[in-house]
């Protein structure tokens, strides 16, 4: 599992790397089974490339003017495990392997013109982008960069609606799978039991996905310059799950992303950011343990602070707040 250097007390607050990004900027998640999102995921306004139906399944999203290849591009073709110039394809997925949270603009510059030169057989894209999406689901931590490298990608002329579609088509299949969970549970008189099946079933990649749907939100933009308005309703319906979680990791996780994307999320979604603080607050109120109360109180003091850092005494408050809890000093 990859490390949580997180808000951690005590440990600092470079909590996963999830910085602001300045613009311009997988498979299957273990043991979920695949659904049909039931309008889990609505067309992005705006974004005059690409569409997602909700009742589709990932296969049927493609770009406008194209048809839909998948079945002649999913069939073993002579030499496609090699770009057209002969550059290796393994190159760029072990080039993307070896990139770290804090990959530099050069890195991402050899990934883009090893990237260029293999982006003539739309197989090796559908490769490109499965090695950064699996990549960024194991290790949250490389999610920001992951989602950098994508949008880098996205702006190759001629090719970055395919990568763009790809991305989307990954993100669409693996969140079909979540949204199932959240039916079940919403049916299920062991809701607990449910959840902490998901959790147990791809602990790793659950948070995988919320963090990479997060970072590609704010990092990507459609070819009009506006967010993906198709993300919207996963990201809320991730981040309640956060929310409802009793593990210091994942409340952990829900403060990054909200310091991360919180102000965006509430200048283009006021309505929805108001119900996701409610039920932050109904949480507090609600009797849950010290140390998810603190938890929580700190995003609400985020909050207030528009999302920016909070003063380094307020910071040393919640971390000595929590210290205290974890060493049973508060109860």
């Amino acid at each position: 599992m990859s490390t949580l250097a997180g808000r951690g007390r005590g440990r600092g607050r470079g909590i996963l790397s999830l910085g602001k990004v300045t613009q311009p900027q997988v498979g299957k998640v273990g043991g979920w089974q695949e659904i049909e999102p039931n309008n889990c995921l609505s067309p992005p306004l705006g974004d005059k490339d690409i569409a997602i139906n909700p009742s589709s399944s990932p296969s049927s999203l493609s770009s406008p003017g194209e048809n839909n290849k998948d079945k002649d591009v999913l069939q073993p073709a002579e030499n496609t495990d090699k770009c057209s110039d002969g550059i290796n394809l393994e190159k760029v997925s072990q080039k993307i392997e070896m990139l770290s949270f804090d990959a530099q603009d050069r890195d991402l510059d050899v990934i883009e013109k090893l990237t260029r030169e293999c982006a003539k057989d739309e197989k090796n894209i559908q490769q490109v982008i499965k090695v950064i999406y699996n990549k960024s689901l194991v290790d949250i931590d490389f999610a920001r960069t992951g989602a950098l490298i994508c949008d880098r990608l996205s702006k190759i002329d001629g090719d970055g609606v395919k990568y763009r579609s790809n991305l989307l088509k990954l993100l669409q299949a693996d969140f079909a799978d979540l949204q199932q969970y959240l039916v079940s549970m919403a049916n299920n008189d062991h809701e607990q039991n449910s959840k902490e099946a998901l959790r147990t079933s791809s602990h790793e990649k659950f948070n995988g996905l919320i963090v990479f749907l997060c970072q590609i939100y704010v990092t990507m933009r459609t070819i009009s310059g506006e967010h993906f308005k198709v993300l919207v309703d996963p990201i809320f319906q991730c981040l309640e799950m956060l929310i409802n979680s009793d593990t210091s990791d994942e409340l952990d996780i829900l403060n990054s992303l909200l310091q991360s994307i919180g102000k965006e999320l509430q200048m283009t979604e006021p309505d929805k950011m108001q119900e996701l603080l409610d039920k932050i607050r109904l949480r507090i109120i609600q009797g849950s343990s010290p140390q998810v109360r603190c938890s929580l109180l700190e995003i609400l003091e985020i909050q207030a602070h528009n999302w920016e850092t909070l003063p380094s005494d307020i910071t040393r408050f919640y971390c000595d707040t929590s210290a205290d809890i974890l060493a049973g000093m508060v109860v």
